[in-house]
Order: C-alpha cells, then sequence, then structure tokens
C-alpha cells in the first residue's frame, strides 16, 4: 500500500511539473514591477532588474511596465515577488498572475542566512527562481502590434547572452572601480569586430561615440551606444535606455559591468 502511494505521489509530482511548464510556456511574456512592497525605493538592491535578468534567462520574455510594447494584455503574466526577513532566514517567493489577477504559478521559497540586506534579498531571489529554471519554460515571442522595433527590444537586459555570472558573494558594487589596465579604443578603419557566446559584434563610429551592433542573418540589430566619458572610459546605453559602465582591456576586449552580470566581447584580431 505505501509502495503504492508513494508512486502515486510521484505520477502527480510529474504532471503538475509538465502542467506547469506548458502553461507558463502558453503566456508570450511576463511583466516584472519596478518595485517592490517589501523593500522603501524603486529596484532597491536592483532586484527588479535582477528578477526581469533571471526571468529571459530561463527562457520568459521579460519587460518592466514602462517598456512594454503594443501587445495583448492577456497573452501575458504579472511577476509578484514578495520577501520577509528574519531573525535567521531571508525568504523570498514568486507568483505569477493572469491578467485578472488570477494566480498561474507561485515558487518554492528562495532562503538565504546572509547577513547583509542586499546579498541575502540577491540570494534569496536566486534559490527561488532554481523552482521556475527547473520547470524548463520557453515562452514563444509576443505578438506585437505595430513595428516600433525599440520597444521589441526592450526585453534585453544586455547586448547579448551572459559570459560570466557573478555570484551573490561575489557581486560587482554598484560602483564599478577601472581596473588600471584599461586602455583607449583605437578603431582601424569604419568598425571593429568582436564576439561574444558565439555571436559576432561589430562596433562603429557615430558622431556620438560607438554603436554595438549583432550580426545577424537578417542584418546587423543594434544593441546599444557607447558614449565616451574621458580618454580611456566609456557608457553603454542599451535599447532599453539603461546605462552601465563599459572599458576596453589590454587585449583590447570590451567588458560591460553591472552589479549582477559581466560581459566580455572578445576583440577579433584584423
Amino acid at each position: 500500500m505505501t509502495k503504492y502511494l508513494v508512486v502515486l505521489a510521484l505520477v502527480f509530482c510529474f504532471i503538475s511539473v509538465g502542467f506547469s511548464q506548458e502553461s507558463l510556456s502558453d503566456y508570450s511574456f511576463v511583466v516584472v514591477p519596478e518595485k517592490y512592497d517589501f523593500v522603501n525605493e524603486t529596484d532597491k538592491y536592483q532586484l527588479n532588474s535582477l528578477t526581469k535578468f533571471l526571468f529571459n534567462k530561463h527562457g520568459f520574455n521579460a519587460y518592466f511596465d514602462r517598456e512594454m510594447p503594443d501587445v495583448r494584455r492577456c497573452d501575458g503574466l504579472w511577476a509578484v515577488v514578495n520577501g520577509k526577513p528574519g531573525f535567521i532566514w531571508t525568504q523570498v517567493y514568486i507568483i505569477l498572475n493572469d491578467c485578472s489577477g488570477k494566480e498561474i504559478f507561485r515558487s518554492e521559497v528562495g532562503k538565504s542566512k546572509l547577513k547583509e540586506f542586499s546579498k541575502t534579498y540577491t540570494a534569496a531571489l536566486r534559490n527561488a527562481f532554481l523552482s521556475i529554471e527547473e520547470l524548463g519554460v520557453q515562452q514563444k515571442e509576443p505578438v506585437i502590434f505595430g513595428t516600433d522595433e525599440s520597444k521589441v527590444q526592450a526585453k534585453d537586459d544586455s547586448p547579448s547572452e551572459v559570459l560570466k555570472e557573478i555570484s551573490p558573494e561575489t557581486e560587482v558594487p554598484k560602483s564599478v572601480p577601472i581596473a588600471t589596465v584599461i586602455v583607449p579604443l583605437v578603431i582601424s578603419g569604419s568598425a571593429a569586430l568582436f564576439t561574444n557566446n558565439g555571436a559576432n559584434f561589430v562596433l562603429e563610429e557615430n558622431k556620438n561615440g560607438y554603436t554595438l551592433y549583432q550580426q545577424m542573418e537578417t542584418g546587423n540589430k543594434v544593441k546599444g551606444t557607447l558614449v565616451q566619458k574621458n580618454n580611456e572610459t566609456y557608457q553603454f546605453v542599451d535599447t532599453s535606455g539603461n546605462t552601465f559602465n563599459c572599458y576596453f582591456d589590454s587585449e583590447k576586449n570590451l567588458v560591460i559591468e553591472t552589479s549582477f552580470q559581466k560581459m566580455i566581447f572578445e576583440a577579433v584580431r584584423q
């Protein structure tokens, strides 16, 4: 009898996971709020930016509300993140609601015992996302009304897939110190070539700095612009208007950094 109950429980578990995966993949986007109720500032500890990044990493098309293209509201999900500090554990869990406010999915509770608020909330959020990652969600592209491509690209958190993700214990602080090996950019000809995660990129000079394109079969896709701050350092502005510190290292590689991800675009020797 006990063996039968165990088998029945396992079957129910597999059915539940399969149902969650199918239902979440049936939606085409998820909207992430820019402020959570359990903190007092917009994007406090960059938790909202991290939430959006992790959704995109795990198969969702994530947007902040201000970035939303013209789509059918009920094609998407709305994320709610709840956090609860404790004497020992900080707990975070994620709820996904449909357009009518009906709960579609609730994650496992992510926990962390780190003392510093910024690190413990970040670690707990990442742990909560483990139960989302295992679903293997793959949302289809949203149906856009109109052709404003700049809005379609708004879900991008970065100019490409992340080459190196920094752990919560070694996150880059908000004010990223520029390494002593930075060098000025010198482009020979009209463009410089880079690679990242198997993708090819072109950096072309414009009147205000440089434009970074990803080379696609259908043509070059704008990923953002580099605006020069001084002789050696730059600021990268992506297609959503987000800004990141960036520089060129001693190998002429382009390095773009945020508080929770690091991207290195390797220079192609010409």
